[in-house]
This record gives structure tokens, C-alpha cells and sequence, in this order.
């Protein structure tokens, strides 16, 4: 489903990066409410200081151009990461985590509430381009639930980290999250580590850990497969369109 209807951009230019930063607030400042709206509104972006330590995917709806999600890999910075920030790491025997150059953390995986919330079973159509390049309402096209969906970018933004990571010797994955999310990735089979503390950061957020060894070798068994002839992830610098009328399904 992902590769068909959508695909991940490296943010590798400023522009990019800053609609990485405008997608971010819209979640977490205007439809979450997670972070203070005050802070961010004059510029409508959401950024932190890790970001200059970061590297930014975004989501796009291949035939309408909507961007729907974002998400951010911080590398270290002295040996820390932002997760240490809010919680103790500790391994099995309750030993201190050190953070090596070989690590991420997944931070700011977010979705626009049009795919978080909307049903596109009985409300929605898919639409695709039709020989003129005209945006169309597709009477056959498929439809699916907002959980399929959104479980699918998810997978589509996992996969393309994974790649990433590969190309750049990385190893070990760290991120917050809620217990939902944790097993969702657990049922696709990849073993999940709890490292730390509880704490809270809108809601009650637990750090986790997985090996990127670990993770290839299950992939092939799981969703975040999707479809392996496709490339997981382009550079934003190299997209094929200028944004000349850009469409949105989700209105």
C-alpha cells in the first residue's frame, strides 16, 4: 500500500527542512497541543537544538502532493541524545547505556490529523493522475482504515531509516514512545528493548532500543518490507515536481 500511494524524501535542503519544521508544528503546537503554541507561532515551524544534529524524512502523497508526515534521526551530541534528557538508560543488569557514534534516535514521527484520524474506508477516495495530468476521483480505487494507513507510513519512514543507517554505519535505534506503538513494531516481530524509566512527555512515554542487525534480519519477514524493488527514500533536492498545482486530497 505505502509504495503505492506514497514516498519518503530526505530533507536535504533548506526548503525541505523547513517544511519538515511547519509539518512538526502544525502536529504537535496546533492539533496535539503538546508543545506551547506561543513559542513556535511567528514562524509556524516547530525546531528544537537538536535539529542541527539531525537528519529530516518527510511523507508525500504521490498524486496529490499533500505532505502528510515527518520524521527526524538526531545523532549524538557529546555522547547524549534527546531521550537522556527526560529519562535514566540502563541496560538488562541495570548497567549505564553509553551512547556511541553508532546510534540514532527516532524523534518526531508525526502524521497530519487527515491520515491520523480520517477513515478513508467509506469517506475517502484515493485519486490518480489521468492522461492529462489532471488530479481525478478514481470510482475502483482501493480503500483502506486509518490505522492500515497509518501503520503503513510508519513502516515506509522505518524502512527508509533502516537504508539510511546502512549507508552510514549506524547501528543501535533509540526512541521514546507509548506502549501502543511498542507493540505494534513488536507484533512485526523485531525484538524491542526497554532501557529506562517512564516518563512523561505528552503522555507516558517509555526509551526503547533495537539493533539495526536485528532489524535486517527480520524485515524480510515483516511489512516494512513493502516493496523492496522501490527505492525507500529520494533526495528533496531531487523531486520531480516544482510545485506548479499542487493538489490536496485531504481537505
Amino acid at each position: 500500500m505505502f509504495d503505492k500511494y506514497f514516498e519518503v524524501f530526505l530533507a536535504d535542503t533548506s526548503e525541505a527542512r523547513k517544511l519538515h519544521y511547519m509539518i512538526r508544528y502544525q502536529v504537535y503546537c496546533e492539533e496535539m497541543g503538546f508543545l506551547p503554541n506561543k513559542d513556535y507561532f511567528l514562524k509556524n515551524e516547530e525546531w528544537d537544538q537538536w535539529d542541527k544534529h539531525s537528519t529530516h524524512f518527510l511523507v508525500r502523497h504521490k498524486y496529490t502532493g499533500q505532505w502528510v508526515g515527518a520524521m527526524r534521526l538526531v545523532a549524538p551530541d557529546n555522547s547524549t541524545l534527546p531521550l537522556c534528557e527526560h529519562t535514566e538508560l540502563r541496560d538488562s543488569q541495570n548497567n549505564p547505556i553509553v551512547i556511541n557514534q553508532q546510534s540514532i534516535e527516532l524523534s518526531r514521527l508525526c502524521l497530519v490529523k487527515e491520515i491520523r484520524r480520517s477513515s478513508l474506508k467509506n469517506k475517502l477516495l484515493y485519486a490518480q493522475e489521468d492522461s492529462n495530468n489532471i488530479v481525478a476521483e478514481n470510482t475502483q480505487a482501493e480503500r483502506y482504515s486509518s490505522q492500515r494507513i497509518n501503520l503503513s507510513i510508519i513502516w515506509g519512514l522505518f524502512r527508509a531509516a533502516a537504508d539510511f543507517c546502512i549507508e552510514q554505519d549506524i547501528e543501535n535505534w533509540y526512541f521514546l514512545t507509548n506502549k501502543a506503538l511498542a507493540r505494534l513494531v513488536r507484533r512485526e516481530g523485531f525484538l524491542l528493548h526497554e532501557i529506562g524509566t517512564v516518563c512523561e512527555r505528552g503522555g507516558r512515554r517509555y526509551p526503547f532500543k533495537m539493533d539495526l542487525k536485528d532489524i535486517l534480519a527480520r524485515k524480510s519477514a515483516s511489512r516494512m518490507v513493502l516493496n523492496d524493488h522501490i527505492q525507500s527514500y529520494r533526495l528533496f533536492s531531487e523531486k520531480d515536481i516544482q510545485e506548479q498545482d499542487v493538489r490536496y486530497l485531504f481537505a
